[in-house]
């Protein structure tokens, strides 16, 4: 989260990320880079994305790319051709464009909704994987999806991973009433019946981001006691 993404700090912050991440070695899976409603189209500023994934230690990464200006759309500014010369994906956000769908630190009442989007059956795929983020009717994160409205969500991952493409989908409306978790075992119920698939077996124990860069208690013991 940067003030000004055309900046020398944003574009050193992005450059630490990478080498951070490459940390996860095959673990690692795409990377979301998110421009604000504030950011129009700019192309040095996608160049040099671009630049510095080529130039870092995970040059093959899949950047997942989420505007929210209508200006990087435009026909002529040719994104979708970027994109797909990089294989990265043009993120399928529906309610998201020209929305900030932030969290507000003071909540009045309840908040302020819109009409929920379906995500369009013509999003354009830049790649052999696409990258789906849906939050709801409102910025607050508060919204719990129906049945219904999950089966159309799997409708279309469907129908991209029968074209052979990698899907991945984050649900955020991750408030404190953590609807999130309910939605997203649903989603993935809905997606793996539509394809006759049984769903895969989860890990006994869940992981967390610091398993990756620690060893587990046990083994470190061992490592401490025969050095």
């Amino acid at each position: 989260h940067c003030d000004d993404v055309n900046g020398d700090a944003a574009m050193a912050a992005f450059r630490l990320f990478l080498s951070r991440a490459a940390i996860l070695g095959e673990a690692l899976g795409p990377l979301l880079v998110q421009f604000p409603q504030s950011v129009v189209a700019n192309q040095p500023l996608l160049c040099s994305l671009a630049q510095a994934v080529s130039e870092s230690q995970i040059p093959n990464a899949r950047i997942a790319l989420e505007v929210r200006h209508r200006s990087w759309l435009a026909p002529e500014f040719g994104l979708l051709s970027f994109l797909h010369s990089h294989r990265w994906a043009l993120v399928a956000h529906p309610n998201s464009m020209g929305r900030s769908t932030v969290v507000s630190e003071r909540r009045t009442g309840k908040p302020a909704e819109y009409k929920l989007e379906d995500i369009s059956t013509d999003h354009p795929i830049t790649a052999d994987w696409a990258y789906v983020r849906i939050h709801g009717n409102n910025d607050e994160h508060t919204y719990r999806y129906s049945e219904g409205e999950l089966r159309r969500v799997a409708t279309v991952l469907h129908g991209w991973r029968e074209q052979g493409l990698e899907v991945f989908c984050f649900i955020l409306n991750d408030d404190r009433t953590a609807a999130m978790p309910h939605n997203a075992r649903t989603l993935r119920q809905l997606t793996y019946a539509l394809a006759g698939q049984g769903q895969p077996t989860m890990p006994k124990q869940h992981r967390s981001l610091g398993d990756f860069f620690t060893a587990a208690p046990k083994k470190r013991q061992r490592d401490e006691g025969s050095s």
